[in-house]
Formats: C-alpha cells, sequence, structure tokens
C-alpha cells in the first residue's frame, strides 16, 4: 500500500483554515451589522482572504501534482516535475500574508486602544506598537518579495537545472522570518499590558487579557517549533514532496491561530449576544443585569429646587414625606454606577481612514 500524508495534511489544513474562517465571519458580520467597522476589519479580511487562497492552493498541489507523497511513488510525469515545484513557489507567496495583515490588524485594534489614554507608560506602548507595525508590514512585505525573486531568472525557482543562481530561502531566510514573528508575537502581547492594567472594569478586561496572553504564547510556541523544524530541513530535501508535509502544517496552524488570535480581541460583544440569544433566561445575560440595574437604581433620582443649584440625592419613596411637591422642578433618575471605558466603547466605528 502506498504511503502519504494527504489525508492528514488536507485535513488539518482544511480544518484549521475555516475555524479561522468561523471567527473572522463572525466579527465581521456582527461589526458590520453595529456600523462598527474599522480598518483593522479590513486588514483580517485580508488576511482570511490569503488564508483560504493559501488552502486553495494545497488542495491543488495534493490532488494534481503529488505533494503529500514519496517522490519515488509519484507517477514519471510528476517525479522531479516543475509543476509541483512551481505551485509550491506559489504557496509560499501566500504565507507572509496571513501573518502580515493579522498582526497589522490587531496593531490598528491597539492604536484605538492606546488613543484613550496619555500618561508616559502609555505614550511609550503608543510609540513601540507604531514601530511594531512598521516592522511587520516591512518585514513580510519583504520576505514575500524575496520569495517571489528568490532565483534570478526567476523560473530558475521550479525548473532547478535552469543556468542561474538561487538565495537560500529554505534554511538561513526562514530562521529569520521565525524569529521575526516570535519577536512581533510577543510585543503585541505586550503592548496593551499597561492600559488593560489600568481598567476599573477587571472582570471584563482581564478575561480579556487572559484570551490574547494565551492564544498569543500558543502562536509563539508554534513559531518556535517551526523554527527548530527548519534546523532538518536539508534532510526534507531529499524526499521534499513527503518530508515537507509537518513543517507545512505548522505553517498553516501558525498563521491561522493568529488571524483567530487578532479575531477575538474585539468579539466578547458578539459572544455576549450570541449568548443573550440562546440562554435568554440566564442571569449572565446582558440584557437581564441591565433590567437589574435599572430596577435597582431607578428608585434613587436629584431633587433639584427653586431655591437654588444644591442637590440632595434622595429616595422617590422618601420624596413626599421629607419635601413638598412645590418648589420642585425635576427629578432626575440616574444608575449610580461608573467604571472606565471598556475596550468595545473604544473600538467604534472612527472616520480614521
Amino acid at each position: 500500500m502506498v504511503e502519504t500524508r494527504v489525508s492528514l495534511f488536507l485535513s488539518v489544513d482544511i480544518l484549521a483554515t475555516f475555524i479561522a474562517f468561523a471567527f473572522v465571519a463572525l466579527r465581521v458580520g456582527y461589526r458590520q451589522a453595529k456600523n462598527a467597522l474599522t480598518l483593522s476589519d479590513y486588514m483580517i479580511c485580508c488576511a482570511m482572504i490569503t488564508s483560504l487562497i493559501h488552502m486553495v492552493l494545497d488542495i491543488i498541489i495534493c490532488a494534481k501534482f503529488g505533494y503529500a507523497r514519496h517522490q519515488n511513488d509519484l507517477p514519471p510525469d510528476l517525479k522531479g516535475s516543475y509543476k509541483t515545484m512551481i505551485v509550491f513557489w506559489l504557496i509560499q507567496i501566500f504565507t507572509k500574508f496571513p501573518l502580515m495583515f493579522s498582526k497589522l490588524s490587531l496593531g490598528l485594534v491597539y492604536r484605538d486602544l492606546l488613543s484613550t489614554v496619555d500618561i508616559p507608560v502609555v505614550r511609550f506602548c503608543r510609540i513601540a506598537n507604531y514601530i511594531t507595525m512598521v516592522i511587520v508590514v516591512g518585514f513580510f512585505t519583504a520576505a514575500t518579495f524575496v520569495g517571489i525573486f528568490a532565483c534570478q531568472p526567476i523560473h530558475k525557482s521550479w525548473y532547478s537545472k535552469e543556468p542561474g543562481h538561487c538565495v537560500d530561502t529554505q534554511i538561513m531566510f526562514n530562521y529569520v522570518t521565525s524569529s521575526i514573528n516570535i519577536l512581533t508575537s510577543l510585543a503585541l502581547i505586550a503592548i496593551p499590558l499597561p492600559i488593560l492594567l489600568r481598567t476599573q472594569n477587571k472582570r471584563i478586561e482581564i478575561k480579556q487579557l487572559t484570551a490574547l496572553v494565551m492564544l498569543g504564547l500558543v502562536d509563539t510556541a508554534v513559531s518556535i517549533i517551526r523554527l527548530w523544524m527548519i534546523s532538518g530541513f536539508y534532510n526534507v530535501k531529499k524526499d521534499f514532496t513527503y518530508n515537507a508535509i509537518p513543517t507545512h502544517l505548522v505553517i498553516v496552524t501558525e498563521f491561522n491561530i493568529t488571524i483567530i488570535a487578532a479575531s477575538l480581541v474585539v468579539m466578547r460583544p458578539c459572544f455576549q449576544a450570541i449568548f443573550n440569544r440562546v440562554f435568554t433566561d440566564s442571569p449572565y445575560n446582558s440584557n437581564n443585569r441591565s433590567r437589574q440595574t435599572h430596577n435597582q437604581y431607578s428608585r434613587s433620582g436629584y431633587i433639584m429646587s427653586d431655591n437654588g443649584p444644591t442637590k440632595k440625592r434622595i429616595s422617590s419613596e422618601a420624596a413626599s414625606d421629607d419635601f413638598p411637591h412645590t418648589g420642585i422642578q425635576k427629578t432626575v433618575d440616574i444608575e449610580l454606577s461608573s467604571r472606565n471605558i471598556s475596550t468595545e466603547d473604544i473600538l467604534q466605528p472612527r472616520d480614521r481612514f
């Protein structure tokens, strides 16, 4: 029986891509319904589109060009065929875009988050965020061009026997790519910490912060695993179509986790809305909590008299006993609760582009 990794490769590839697609679809659909789309949402859409293109190319290279099979088991027309290598060349181009767009999306979310506070440590984080975005865009754009023009002439990338020369992108350049990806992931974990840890609404923000840190650490761990796997890439070349599959799967997992992490940062209202629809009677339903809060505080108010601007806070039941009705201009019910602005309040649509 012929040994292949086709089923493993395609199942993991398709599953990871569609999980990421589900998160992006929920995020964008909800925010569009709320008229809250921002530039960060368009960036995550670009990341998802390039991830889907990557998946389609993976399916094509497996179905038509012998990928995920041993070289010796391939039909004669595919052994060492340029057809396999030209599709793989295209795949390498679309490997960088999902990482670049998803990290840029997260940086744009942070831009709005960090614009709400003006203290020295947040100013430093704001500068660090812009520097990180410049590094992400600059490096991954350069990496894409290096992948495209690694060989001179370009078609030597798939015609290995063609006269010319190629940059060794498989080893040294991939080390650099993995290292930059790890460093930018760690930076994107650290940048929002000062402002999130200063909010009064700890229950919401700590949950959001924990999810971000955990997914960021998973993304970093996957990048470290890929960096370790590259060290054995020379052996991969001995049976490239079969031995390259584990590294390829780690790359696919890496950029789809990054897309998910960049989406989850702004998806708490979406999940809350879904929860509210499914569990209408739950005490954790935000509609029920808001009604309870309104009922609790609607009895209290401020009384203003004709005699001056002095205000006294009293209960509405006691109003008729302590104060005569004459001289009262109005009673204003208020909700006696306050909190700092949350990230959901910050990330409202703005004319920023």
